[in-house]
């Protein structure tokens, strides 16, 4: 049976002093592609360097699916935002929607692997991200050959 599981990130940034100075925040733990494996590579655009997601804001939807016993199938749906320079929490600036679709499997107890597919579509006059929409994918095969490290 389906499971639809919907959530909101949130990833703080840098803020500004009453004196003006600037206070950055370095996303240290937030710089893990955990959430999509493509749109780091946009973020240098944003900020300091790839996967730099300080600033950003996401509500999602997600819909996880196992079929049969050796495959999952995960979908999800988010709306990416920009809150750099921006006070108001529910009103970024808006920067696209991200689809995200993941097949994993295995083939058998030493033979596994995934297909990743990731799907942007930027909104038009986002002003510092220029970038085309774009299509990333990648896929995995995996083989253990020894169940040694995994005891």
């Amino acid at each position: 049976m389906p499971i639809v599981r919907a959530g909101w990130y949130q990833y703080s940034g840098g803020v500004q002093y009453q004196d003006g100075r600037d206070r950055d925040w370095d996303p240290l733990f937030a710089r893990w592609p955990k959430w999509s494996e493509s749109f780091i590579y946009s973020l240098s655009q944003l900020r300091d360097g790839i996967a730099y997601t300080s600033n950003i804001t996401a509500p999602w939807v997600e819909v996880r699916w196992q079929p049969v016993a050796r495959v999952s199938l995960r979908t999800m749906l988010q709306r990416l935002g920009d809150h750099a320079g921006r006070t108001e929490l529910l009103t970024p600036s808006a920067i696209g929607t991200l689809l995200i679709a993941e097949v994993k499997f295995q083939a058998m107890d030493r033979l596994s692997g995934h297909f990743l597919f990731e799907r942007m579509w930027y909104d038009d006059g986002h002003p510092i991200i220029e970038a085309d929409d774009y299509v990333w994918m990648r896929a995995e095969l995996q083989y253990r050959w020894s169940d040694i490290l995994v005891q």
